[in-house]
């Protein structure tokens, strides 16, 4: 289970790196990590 929480932290990284570089920009992606971060946290 710690395996995925480091997973989702390194997807969170990821994703203000693309943000950051992509002034905020959200793309479909963006979204599908974000739902995918949501389901993992409803299962912890």
């Amino acid at each position: 289970m710690s395996d995925s929480i480091e997973n989702a932290l390194k997807l969170l990284n990821e994703l203000e790196k693309l943000k950051r570089g992509s002034i905020w920009k959200i793309t479909k992606s963006d979204l599908m990590i974000i739902q995918f971060l949501l389901n993992l946290y409803k299962i912890l």
